[in-house]
């Protein structure tokens, strides 16, 4: 994911069903608080990454590809270990 970007965030309050997340630059994100994960709460640093639909996929393809010549034991040659 080459052109992802990044932004950095706190959860900084719980309104109903919305995480409101404020992001280094004092702009503020509305997040539906079923979408966070379990451990989160208000006060939690957090991380967001952008991207775009074929940077996301390429970087699934290259993480499913590691996984799988490690499991296999593959090195990066293609070469058994």
């Amino acid at each position: 994911m080459e052109d992802a970007k990044i932004v950095n965030g706190v959860i900084d309050r719980l309104e109903g069903k919305q995480a409101v997340i404020k992001l280094e630059n004092r702009e503020e994100i509305y997040w539906p608080i079923s979408q966070l994960p379990d451990a989160l709460t208000e006060g939690s640093a957090v991380q967001l990454t952008l991207a775009g639909a074929e940077a996301a996929s390429a970087g699934r393809e290259a993480l499913a590809k590691d996984i799988l010549n490690e499991v296999l034991n593959v090195s990066d040659d293609g070469q058994e270990n």
